[in-house]
């Protein structure tokens, strides 16, 4: 808690105790003086209340997650305790600040997007995680292959959706990609 704020909850308990002190002070002695000390003294606080709110609603701001990485990271985390509605958030931030710093074909778009097209496909929200996967996939394509592992995991998650979404035809087209052989590993002698 910052200095200020708990400046401000002393001086609204100091400012309490002024107001229980002006109602036990009988009439004409002084009570005047002591309400309108009491209402400046407020309205001093109401001030300087109003600043220390605009100051820690800066700080808020100030550590509030700036970077891909941990913007990812807080989504993935969020989606493991099944927190998903802000696992959703944060993964949609990643998609954009990653689109944002590193390009639209970057593969941390790629990754953000996957994790949040998941999530969709789990509340049975295909339509929405349709356009993601396509999108994830179209990334690993251009820059991992079509028959990198990452590539054929969400060809097949894509796959999925599409026959979630009774697009069976489509699922088998882009399934057949699968179907074409990695160049094989050429071994050397020793191993």
């Amino acid at each position: 808690m910052s200095q200020s704020l708990m400046a401000l909850i002393g001086a609204a308990v100091v400012g309490l105790i002024m107001i229980v002190a002006c109602l036990n002070v009988p009439e004409g002695s002084g009570r005047q003086k002591m309400v309108l000390s009491t209402l400046l003294f407020w309205g001093g606080i109401l001030y300087f209340g109003h600043n220390v709110l605009q100051e820690v609603e800066a700080e808020r701001k100030a550590q509030a997650p700036k970077h891909w990485e941990e913007l990812h990271n807080l989504g993935t985390a969020a989606l493991a305790r099944h927190e998903r509605d802000q696992a959703e958030k944060l993964l949609e931030e990643a998609v954009a600040t990653a689109e944002k710093e590193y390009g639209p074909n970057d593969l941390r778009v790629a990754t953000s997007a996957f994790y949040l097209a998941s999530s969709a496909v789990r509340r049975d929200q295909c339509a929405r995680a349709e356009p993601l996967y396509r999108k994830a996939l179209a990334i690993q394509e251009k820059n991992l292959g079509k028959n990198y592992p990452d590539t054929v995991q969400t060809r097949q998650e894509l796959a999925e959706v599409l026959r979630k979404l009774n697009r069976e035809k489509e699922a088998r087209v882009l399934l057949e990609q699968d179907k074409t052989p990695a160049k094989p590993v050429r071994r050397t002698k020793g191993r």
